[in-house]
């Protein structure tokens, strides 16, 4: 997943998936196979939105690659499921940080 600059960043993504063995989704995969290519947008809609696609597909050994808010989204995810993720595995690339002085 992409994070709030999608499809800016999209490059990122599609490189290291090109650099990467096994099966991976991208957030532009997502957008176009199951939001009309409309991505959802917020945190709460994004999780809900790759946990029903998650839920919907296949994803033994499947590796989910996020960026910035994107890896947040997965992190969430992952940590909501309490040990049963609907993943094999998660890349984060770019962990959203904050300023100290700017807040979450």
């Amino acid at each position: 997943m992409s994070g709030d600059r999608y499809p800016d960043d999209q490059y990122i993504e599609t490189a290291l998936c090109q650099r990467l063995p096994g099966r991976h989704l991208t957030y532009s995969n997502l957008i176009e196979q199951f939001a009309d290519g409309v991505p959802p947008l917020g945190l709460a809609p994004r999780i809900a939105f790759l946990r029903c696609i998650l839920n919907s597909i296949p994803t033994q050994n499947l590796i989910v690659i996020g960026r910035s808010s994107g890896g947040r989204v997965m992190t969430r995810l992952a940590a909501e499921s309490a040990g049963n993720a609907p993943m094999a595995g998660i890349v984060c690339l770019g962990y959203p940080f904050h300023h100290p002085e700017k807040g979450a």
